[in-house]
């Protein structure tokens, strides 16, 4: 019944809007309980609203949806995949949207339609599961009418309005703010304080659009004490810039999830060695993590200062302490995913950093890695053999780097984005064997690359292709059209006459689709 209504909206919604919310709620009602509570959670985002997945799992995990077996040590990897597993169920009954997918095929970004989103705000309300604030006239309906109390907000109008209503809300009930309006930078502070006073017991704060020059996260930040997931970001592409990080917000002894869409000037404060269960650490530029040996902590050892719990770190500058610290042996025991930025004048080659990470037993569970470098010299042999992705930005790789890279042999994605090929050849070129386990290749704005060689046996397993930006290519190999698992090829941006020609008449294969735009 669903699945027949999809693909007739706008007839439907000319006819009754009651009988599609009926439709609806059959869909619904034959979810599961988890699923349910996860489908009408998306609801929170505004209208139109292009939604991160790992935005949206990560909330789905902080929110307590997703089934906890082993505490505090429990994997991410594994909460992680029941929540994409709950995605794609969700996806399959065409209650969500894809709108983006990864190199990798896997889903970048959802929606949901207008229709579902409304259901999913009118069930919650029913449920008590979260409000939506589009205006001030609602919030203070909410509040003066208490047979409505739900345990967690979505504020999407008017900030100012909202914290002058708002006071006598429920407040001590509600577990999670979520901000997605843009806040002027006079009501930033003010905003905030509001939300320390009202909502103390909140596990999440998620907070949207707010100013991109004003210092952001208050002092008294250590107020929320069951907070579990934290996130800021400004509007539109703007980054936030933030001075420091106020060594409060390391007494939050429950937080599980940092992420600032910002620049940090100073590095974290020391104590942020202390949070035992901190598992995801992002901020977009300037995270800089600081030693945590001194004099008054010489007496601890290394467990006394190790992040035992954190599993993905993002956006780390590289510099001197940096190589201090990958140096131990168990500060970082369970990290999975690593993302360095070299914008260090001392770090302007890697090889200190990569020596680091092969020669301790710091990165023995890491498998995705991330590296923002000009270059490398030739220390990607380094690389350790347990990585299963790898991303290159902006850098300069040449053949040597990529016949190192075709030996790992668990390497499953593999993108780069640089502007210029050193080699004089200006050829890529992939030898039989190599990249044995490789199954997503995506190439970006390659300008140096006019020629790809590729002999028999060599990418056995690739299944997706994505090439962006590449206009000096001027054909792809053969031997790529004979390879067996190979399902997707797309092309994108200003792409060379003689390629786009040879793209057009190719005649593919059953099971294979390319995609040129």
């Amino acid at each position: 019944m669903w699945s027949s209504f999809v693909g007739n909206v706008s007839r439907f919604l000319f006819e009754d809007r009651n009988t599609c919310f009926d439709i609806l709620a059959l869909s619904y009602n034959q979810l599961p309980r988890e699923l349910k509570l996860c489908f009408l959670y998306v609801g929170v985002f505004p209208e139109d609203f292009e939604i991160p997945v790992r935005h949206l799992t990560q909330l789905w995990i902080a929110e307590g949806f997703i089934p906890v077996r082993n505490g505090i040590n429990r994997k991410l990897e594994e909460d992680m995949g029941i929540a994409e597993l709950y995605l794609a169920e969700l996806i399959d009954r065409s209650l969500i949207q894809i709108a983006r997918r990864r190199s990798d095929g896997g889903v970048k970004t959802c929606r949901i339609h207008d229709l579902i989103r409304d259901f999913c705000i009118n069930v919650s309300m029913e449920e008590k599961l979260f409000e939506v604030h589009a205006d001030a006239d609602l919030l203070s309906s909410s509040c003066n009418n208490n047979t409505i109390k739900a345990r967690r907000l979505s504020f999407q109008g008017n900030i100012s309005h909202s914290t002058s209503s708002a006071t006598t809300l429920g407040s001590l009930s509600i577990r999670s703010v979520l901000s997605f309006h843009v806040i002027e930078e006079y009501n930033c502070m003010k905003y905030l304080e509001w939300i320390l006073k009202h909502f103390r017991f909140i596990r999440v704060l998620s907070l949207e659009k707010f100013p991109s020059d004003s210092s952001i996260i208050p002092k008294g930040i250590e107020k929320l004490i069951f907070l579990r997931y934290l996130r800021i970001s400004s509007s539109d592409d703007v980054s936030i810039f933030i001075k420091s990080i106020p060594s409060s917000i390391c007494k939050l002894l429950y937080l599980e999830t940092i992420h600032i869409r910002g620049r940090v000037e100073k590095p974290l404060p020391k104590s942020i060695w202390m949070m035992k269960q901190l598992r995801h650490l992002n901020v977009t530029r300037g995270l800089g993590l600081s030693n945590p040996w001194s004099w008054t902590t010489k007496l601890l050892g290394d467990d006394d200062h190790a992040l035992s719990n954190l599993q993905v770190l993002s956006n780390l500058t590289v510099s001197p302490t940096t190589e201090l610290l990958f140096s131990k042996s168990s500060l970082f025991p369970n990290l999975r995913k690593l993302h360095l930025i070299f914008d260090h004048p001392k770090y302007s080659d890697a090889s200190k950093i990569l020596a680091s990470l092969q020669g301790s037993n710091n990165f023995q569970n890491l498998k995705t890695l991330k590296l923002e470098i000009l270059k490398f010299g030739h220390a990607l042999d380094l690389f350790p053999s347990v990585l299963t992705k790898i991303t290159f930005m902006d850098c300069r790789l040449d053949s040597d780097h990529v016949k190192i890279l075709g030996k790992l042999p668990n390497l499953r994605i593999l993108k780069i984005s640089f502007y210029r090929l050193p080699d004089k050849s200006r050829m890529l070129s992939v030898m039989a064997g190599e990249f044995p386990q490789l199954e997503a290749f995506q190439m970006i704005n390659c300008f140096g690359i006019e020629r790809w060689e590729m002999e028999m046996h060599a990418m056995p397993n690739l299944q997706r292709l994505v090439i962006k930006g590449c206009y000096g290519l001027r054909s792809l190999p053969h031997q790529l059209w004979s390879l067996t698992h190979l399902r997707l090829v797309e092309v994108s941006g200003s792409i060379s006459e003689e390629l786009n020609k040879e793209l057009k008449e190719l005649k593919m294969k059953d099971g294979c689709k390319l995609i040129i735009s």
